[in-house]
């Protein structure tokens, strides 16, 4: 993976972390 690639995964990580948890407060 280069840099760009990991940076592209992580922020993907984030942003599903972020949607779980807003599923959470809207259900």
């Amino acid at each position: 993976l280069s840099y760009s690639s990991q940076k592209l995964v992580q922020m993907s990580n984030y942003v599903a972390s972020i949607s779980d948890d807003l599923n959470l407060v809207f259900v």
